[in-house]
């Protein structure tokens, strides 16, 4: 079998710095890349406050200042102390209804994966009890997709559709665990026709299931508002997010879930009138606490910088391929924001690899900044040439 070589080992652009791994990532951080992470180490205070007093809790912000990012790094950090999960929320619901059972389906969904996936907490359950559980699940999923391809649910499929599940929102591996617990006379036993669920027997099903937990589970829970705001184009989205919290209030003040929210900034004036009681504060009843996450100054961009060089094996000082006034330059150009800046510094390393330099210099960021800005214009970035 051929062999492929892995980029920039001999040649390239990342052999050049003398570098193992791209500079810098603007997607949000996770696995391994985690390590690049600068700290922000007192929305990180703030949120294990939160968890230790089980409060849920907002990280609010801008697109590309870190949100996910945070929420991702503090799963890491508590993950040997509770059980988890990260939710990219894709919400496709129309109605308030659907909003609804489409949320609580979802939540239902993850802490029956994560019963099935860890034997401490699977153990402190009748396995028949979970089967029964997520086959009245798929059976409702199945139902609902068969109703959005326009199928007329009759009698007769309606009685055949347990027989027939191909939905499934466990992974293969988790069916064979949970199959194997129960065995096989259960398995069949277990088949029969499940009444579908409703949006209160979702609430149902979660409060008592949730009973049960040895911890309280805690979801990190992204783009959720973010999501609604393009399906609910024309409509006050920011509204739609604080119904759907009020909506999910019975699962929002159990003891054993907590939930961390990644939300736009719009959503802050809410707050904010909340805690001064200007206007309605029901939204503190679900989420009581929040933190907004603020773009780079220039002492976080140098730390940004400094630990994502690190990571990929940079040998000299930062300083040597950035110094302070470039990042600087770039910092405004970005107008702070953390993806923009790690954007445009990635485009300045490539200019300064075309050019055969080891440093970004002034020019280079000229350059680069009126290709795109344009050559004329009143930007802040201007005052430092």
């Amino acid at each position: 079998m051929k062999k492929i070589k892995k980029l920039g080992i001999k040649n390239g652009l990342l052999a050049f710095f003398g570098i193992h791994e791209p500079f810098f990532k603007t997607a949000e951080l996770k696995g391994k890349d985690l390590q690049r992470f600068a700290d922000r180490k007192n929305e990180i205070t703030a949120m294990r406050n939160a968890l230790e007093c089980r409060q849920n809790f907002a990280v609010i912000g801008g697109t590309g200042t870190g949100k996910s990012t945070l929420l991702l790094k503090f799963q890491q950090e508590i993950d040997p102390e509770y059980y988890t999960e990260y939710i990219y929320f894709s919400m496709n619901s129309k109605t308030d209804d659907e909003m609804k059972e489409e949320f609580f389906r979802d939540i239902l969904a993850r802490i029956l994966i994560i019963i099935i996936d860890n034997d401490e907490i699977f153990d402190s359950f009748d396995p028949e009890e979970i089967h029964i559980e997520t086959n009245r699940l798929n059976y409702s999923i199945t139902i609902e997709d068969l109703e959005k391809k326009q199928f007329e649910i009759n009698p007769e499929i309606e009685s055949n559709i347990p027989k027939l599940l191909k939905s499934s929102f466990l992974p293969i591996k988790l069916d064979l665990k949970l199959n194997a617990k129960i065995g096989k006379e259960k398995q069949t036993t277990t088949t029969k026709q499940f009444p579908r669920h409703t949006e209160n027997t979702l609430k149902e099903s979660i409060g008592k299931i949730t009973k049960k937990l040895p911890a309280p589970m805690v979801f990190f829970i992204d783009e959720m508002d973010r999501i609604m705001k393009t399906v609910r184009a024309g409509e006050n989205w920011i509204d739609e997010v604080v119904k759907l919290l009020r909506y999910a209030s019975e699962i929002m003040t159990n003891e054993n879930l907590l939930f961390f929210f990644a939300l736009q900034p719009e959503i802050k004036d809410i707050f904010l009138k909340a805690y001064k009681r200007d206007g309605d504060d029901s939204i503190l009843r679900y989420v009581p606490v929040f933190t907004e996450i603020k773009g780079f100054d220039i002492d976080f961009a140098k730390e940004a910088v400094a630990e994502s060089l690190k990571f990929c094996g940079y040998k000299r000082k930062p300083l040597d391929l950035f110094p302070v006034e470039v990042m600087e330059i770039v910092l405004s150009a970005a107008s702070g924001n953390p993806r923009k800046f790690m954007l445009y510094l990635t485009e300045l390393v490539k200019i300064a690899y075309n050019k055969e330099k080891k440093t970004v210099t002034k020019d280079m960021v000229k350059e680069y900044l009126e290709g795109v800005f344009g050559v004329e214009g009143k930007e802040d970035w201007r005052g430092f040439f």
